[in-house]
């Protein structure tokens, strides 16, 4: 072992404790950035960078063992502390009696879905699978049943409910009429993905605000209108702090069509077209500038989808106050999706990374806790509309972007979506 100073001895141990190093940042998001209340999460993160250049810098100056051993604890410490999360017990009442709930779990065949359907149906509850692909959703329920048995003397309740392709409002209309009748106490919308390239939904969205916003928006609203979901129902939005980085053209807030660039214009999500940029909150107005972007840049449209979340989880309960919604950053989670995001295509790369994101990364299961913290915050007094951060605490509105607080911009959201969807359902009934 050495201490040489040559470029090359620099270089292995950048490379060995570099990637520790990174994932200190990466999961520091899940509970540093927002452990403590009035302190702006940039400040957080500026003085926890210059720790982490410390790191690197300790890690140059010492031997391999010593700069690999300190990196590695230090993520230790980070993950333990991200990751201490509690499983909520969730709980349904019929006056003072409590009783097991009936939930819908949208994409519960995978990721962060399934493992939280498989907590709720642990602890005894009705779980409704609403997946896209019936292969997938039927086999998801089955893994659950077989993994949990009987439960409370009781053999678990999952329900495959295929046919939700959140893509096609047409489909989501249809799904609607397949359930039965028994409403729904809590609805998890959880179902997302990471939009690639400049495409549309079937109803000419851009893709992650159709899915992951239209869809969503339409299946509740569908659920209240056949009184399938609960008149004092908790709904859950399954969000990113990536929202921090969303934003929306300015003329959503313009009488005349309100859309911008919703129907598949290329947004950057920033106020110019470029890789890296401040977050829109940063910038005047918090929103994008006039100029519509027709470059192949997406950047913005997975942040500008879960923005989207963020403000109907606190709009539907200013339009329908007997609901209690909320929305969340689940993590930084090791999911389909996210080795999907960091695959390069050659086979020795994806195998070191898929090591490397499994170690840093939270478990599905981990995430799923955070979002079900979602479904005790009325019991807790905490008013519908809260954000949750990465280890299932409450947001302070003051620690909130600007975009994500915008109730002229939520409330305004609401009205085109609504608009959205009585104009298809009305070409739906002329046909």
């Amino acid at each position: 072992m050495f201490r040489g100073r040559s470029l090359l001895g620099a270089v292995v141990r950048v490379c060995i404790s570099g990637p520790l190093i990174a994932g200190i940042l990466i999961r520091a998001n899940d509970s540093i950035l927002f452990l403590l209340d009035g302190i702006p999460p940039l400040a957080v993160f500026a003085a926890l960078s210059f720790a982490c250049l410390g790191l690197l810098l300790y890690s140059l100056s010492n031997t391999i063992f010593r700069g690999f051993a300190a990196s590695l604890l230090a993520l230790a410490i980070v993950k333990a502390h991200a990751d201490g999360i509690a499983e909520p017990m969730i709980k349904c009442f019929d006056g003072e009696n409590a009783r097991p709930c009936v939930a819908m779990v949208t994409g519960g065949n995978s990721g962060i879905g399934f493992a939280t359907s498989k907590i709720l149906a642990r602890q005894g509850h009705s779980v409704i699978l609403a997946c896209r692909s019936e292969s997938k959703c039927r086999r998801a329920a089955v893994d659950i049943l077989n993994e949990l048995g009987d439960v409370n003397g009781a053999k678990a309740n999952v329900i495959a409910a295929p046919g939700l392709d959140l893509n096609s409002l047409y489909s989501v209309h249809e799904f609607v009429k397949t359930l039965g009748k028994e409403p729904i106490d809590l609805l998890i919308n959880n179902a997302g993905l990471t939009p690639v390239g400049n495409t549309t939904t079937v109803d000419g969205f851009e893709r992650g605000f159709g899915i992951m916003h239209v869809g969503h928006f339409a299946l509740t609203r569908w659920l209240q209108e056949r009184a399938l979901l609960s008149p004092d129902a908790r709904v859950l939005q399954v969000a990113s702090d990536a929202m921090r980085f969303g934003s929306f053209h300015p003329s959503i807030l313009k009488e005349e069509n309100g859309e911008g660039d919703l129907r598949g214009e290329v947004t950057a999500g920033c106020s110019k077209l470029a890789p890296f940029c401040f977050p829109p909150s940063f910038v005047a107005g918090g929103m994008l500038s006039e100029e519509l972007h027709t470059r192949e840049h997406t950047w913005g449209a997975y942040p500008r989808s879960k923005l989207a979340n963020v403000l109907f989880a606190r709009e539907i309960g200013r339009r329908h106050p007997r609901i209690h919604a909320s929305s969340m950053h689940p993590g930084n989670v090791y999911t389909a999706m996210s080795v999907g995001v960091s695959s390069y295509g050659v086979a020795f790369v994806d195998a070191a990374v898929d090591v490397y994101t499994r170690i840093v990364l939270r478990s599905g299961e981990q995430a799923a806790r955070v979002v079900l913290n979602g479904a005790q915050l009325r019991d807790q007094g905490v008013p519908s509309g809260a954000f949750l951060n990465g280890l299932g605490r409450v947001v302070l509105e003051s620690d909130l972007p600007s975009t994500a607080r915008n109730d002229v911009v939520a409330a305004k959201l609401w009205d085109l979506s609504n608009k959205w969807i009585e104009d298809l359902s009305g070409q739906w009934q002329e046909m």
